[in-house]
């Protein structure tokens, strides 16, 4: 515990005490505990979001990308507060292998779902095609190809 502070007031012999000093580890205490609810709330909300996505997006790549939120930044603040919350010890250890799963596993599963639904024929829901116009990749190779034929 740190002494308390007096302070002198000018060149006389009165001083005025300034109550006890509070610790640096309470300061730190309360920043770390703000901090991991700061994380468990907005990862909270991240889920809430990607949960309502999952339910109105229109088609699969939609409701894919509404899971990768959910996976990513809901569960990744999720556990980032909790382990803030844990501080140093086996838990948080724990903690970052379950962060990496999720960090591996979701982009395989979800390009995986992905390419699963690309071959069983389903379509990405579009307003527009923009496959076709100028300058997309699509048409640059179309012309490339039109150019070769009319060469032979």
């Amino acid at each position: 515990m740190m002494p308390a502070v007096i302070i002198a007031a000018g060149a006389s012999s009165s001083a005025v005490a300034a109550g006890p000093a509070i610790p640096l580890d309470v300061y730190i205490d309360w920043i770390v505990h703000i901090l991991s609810w700061a994380a468990i709330l907005s990862g909270s909300f991240f889920v809430l979001v990607g949960s309502v996505g999952l339910i109105r997006m229109p088609d699969v790549f939609t409701r894919m990308h509404a899971a990768s939120i959910i996976d990513t930044l809901g569960a990744g603040l999720l556990v980032a507060g909790m382990m803030m919350q844990a501080g140093p010890s086996l838990i948080t250890l724990k903690l970052i292998f379950i962060m990496l799963l999720f960090l591996v596993t979701s982009p395989v599963a979800t390009h995986a779902l992905a390419q699963a639904a690309l071959h069983a024929g389903e379509k990405p829901e579009l307003k527009e095609d923009r496959t076709n116009e100028p300058g997309s990749p699509r048409a640059q190779l179309e012309e490339a190809q039109h150019q070769a034929e009319g060469k032979r």
